[in-house]
């Protein structure tokens, strides 16, 4: 979209919208695209966008009791690398230490800046991202967000698994 077009809809003024996404540019998170083919009267319109090579994140999935999975996503949701643990008879502090590991490696296979991780874990899970209880890991009380983004300095939303995967399939 332009930025009169953002400006629109997003009920923002011009300057805003314009100081906005300096802002974006100057971060990297934003892009111009070049000169709209829309003929209107003035100068052409310059399209932007997010920057959906220049920008990536972590998903990762606990699910499955055998194998922990990771994955670099771009910002369409398109996998760029996977990496995996087995784990077998591994519970409550062994399982975490691999979740770590895991997600170190994942942040190690990144290509470009990383806005952040999202897991979806078996248990359940508070707001802050606290595994309360989940019994196939043995863990009780782990606090898993706090512990990612002591390990990795990157935003972490921790949800439930199910939780998780009803809204990437509703998205």
């Amino acid at each position: 979209m332009s930025r009169a077009e953002l400006s629109r809809v997003l009920g923002l003024t011009r300057v805003t919208v314009s100081d906005l996404v300096s802002d974006l540019l100057e971060r990297g998170h934003v892009v111009e695209l070049g000169q709209s083919d829309e003929v209107r009267p003035g100068k052409p319109a310059i399209l932007v966008d997010i920057n959906r090579r220049g920008l990536q994140v972590i998903g990762m999935d606990l699910a499955e009791n055998s194998v922990l999975r990771a994955a670099v996503l771009d910002l369409d949701g398109n996998i760029l690398e996977r990496v995996e643990r087995s784990i077998s008879e591994e519970t409550g502090p062994d399982v975490v230490n691999e979740v770590l590991e895991l997600a170190s490696e994942a942040v190690g296979r990144a290509t470009a800046t990383l806005l952040g991780i999202g897991v979806g874990t078996p248990g359940i899970v508070n707001a802050g991202g606290e595994v309360t209880t989940a019994p196939n890991f043995g863990w009780t009380d782990v606090a898993l967000r706090d512990l990612l983004q002591e390990r990795t300095g990157l935003p972490t939303l921790v949800s439930n698994d199910a939780d998780a995967a009803v809204h990437a399939d509703h998205t």
